[in-house]
């Protein structure tokens, strides 16, 4: 109950700015059922500052559901930045649920963490952004990340791990397809959010058919180099498995800092040792690259988002150790 009532203390500013969708122009008023009932006002019709943009088709589909007005004088302003509250309250304003207090919903669903609260509010990150809607897209609209490849998705952005505490909802907002990034290859976490971006998140919410999904990966294994296990082992909070047998070891010895979990026993318990780190960087090896390979195969399907196939002990190029005699 403590923790509720920071939380509702630092967002007072919140709650009055997403109170206020309610007296807008053009959105749309919620039924006994949660269901939308008639718009308060006709929707509008674009206006020239949306014609020939290229978020138009993504605000036509929010301003004919009434979730979308223009300001007073009757433009969007699609370039212009987004708050938070900004991209709440359209959350809010698409969702189907009903509530007496937008609070209520924030809390209820965790759609902000208390240091997101506590934060400026007069603009919105890209990378709390993605935390946003990857929340609302599961626990708000019931959409799933069941099959989801978040190793896939990774290798596709080259600054996946520009922020650690990001990089899954990261991953999820690019791979559900709802934003994608600012050039190719790269997401650019850290820059702040348009009104067109946030129309354009919330839209694809509503109509799947206007998501873009990565790329499917033409390669059905693709090895981890160790350089680049390297790194994300001296800079993320990598784990690094070594699914051999224990006499392995005295023969051949390890990469140092590897955890030994034969490929047998990680199988049996049903991956119980790494329970707790399923958004964790995990890499693999083995002797060959066969074991290490079913193992990778094996995490995923038990859930575990960010597995890497460093293949057989031979790709590490940075020394091994042995055990003591």
């Amino acid at each position: 109950m403590k923790r509720d009532n920071t939380r509702r203390g630092a967002a007072a500013g919140m709650l009055a700015a997403l109170m206020m969708f309610s007296l807008v122009p053009g959105v749309v008023a919620q039924g006994a059922e949660g269901q939308a009932d008639t718009p308060l006002v006709a929707a509008p019709a674009p206006a020239g500052d949306l014609q020939g943009h290229w978020v138009q088709q993504y605000a036509e589909v929010l301003i004919a559901r009434g979730i979308l007005a223009a300001d007073p004088d009757g433009l969007y302003r699609p370039k212009a930045l987004a708050t938070r509250d900004d991209l709440l309250g359209w959350i809010m304003a698409a969702w189907d649920g009903e509530y007496d207090d937008p609070m209520d919903v924030v809390i209820e669903y965790d759609l902000l963490d208390e240091e997101d609260l506590e934060a400026a509010a007069d603009t919105i990150t890209r990378n709390l952004t993605a935390k946003i809607s990857v929340r609302s897209i599961m626990d708000l609209f019931g959409e799933t990340d069941d099959g989801f490849d978040y190793y896939s998705v990774s290798k596709q952005l080259e600054d996946y791990d520009a922020c650690h505490s990001c990089r899954g909802f990261v991953a999820g907002a690019f791979g559900f397809g709802l934003m994608s990034g600012r050039t190719p290859g790269l997401f650019s976490g850290e820059k702040l959010l348009t009104r067109a971006e946030a129309w354009t998140v919330v839209a694809r919410m509503l109509e799947p058919e206007l998501r873009r999904y990565p790329e499917p990966e033409e390669e059905a294994t693709v090895l981890l180099s160790a350089e680049s296990a390297r790194y994300m082992l001296m800079n993320n909070d990598a784990i690094l498995i070594d699914v051999r047998n224990e006499e392995e070891l005295v023969e051949a010895g390890f990469i140092p800092g590897s955890i030994l979990i034969p490929l047998a026993e990680l199988k049996e318990t049903g991956a119980a040792a790494l329970r707790g780190r399923e958004y964790d960087p995990i890499i693999v090896y083995c002797a060959a690259g066969g074991r290490s390979a079913q193992a990778c195969d094996f995490l995923r399907e038990e859930g575990f988002k960010a597995v890497y196939d460093l293949g057989g002990i031979g790709n590490w190029t940075f020394g091994l150790e042995y055990p003591d005699a």
